[in-house]
């Protein structure tokens, strides 16, 4: 399973961590990855309303899990089970999306 986690505060909510597995599972270094929203993994197949699911959920800030077919970066597709959960402070502010991943297929 592969982690990250965005950071919703910033412009265009990037992700700010990125375990050793998603590099693995999607060839983009840490490096490659970090500072950059989720989006890049997205491809011409992947289905809109996966997408715009995945936009009102972060909107929302709910718990939620999606398949949607991502691309690793030789362009290979794959599909992705993604769970997102919402990380709040001690105040109830919300601090990061914490998002994991598992490939489907």
């Amino acid at each position: 399973m592969s982690v990250v986690f965005s950071d919703p505060s910033q412009p265009d909510n990037p992700m700010v961590y990125v375990s050793e597995e998603f590099e693995r599972q999607t060839g983009y270094s840490a490096e490659e990855a970090v500072g950059r929203n989720c989006r890049f993994l997205q491809g011409p197949h992947t289905d809109p309303h996966a997408i715009e699911a995945i936009r009102q959920a972060l909107r929302a800030q709910t718990r939620f899990t999606i398949d949607i077919l991502n691309y690793r970066k030789d362009g290979t597709p794959f599909v992705n089970r993604l769970r997102i959960r919402p990380i709040y402070d001690s105040d109830g502010r919300l601090m990061f999306f914490a998002g994991a991943q598992n490939p489907v297929r």
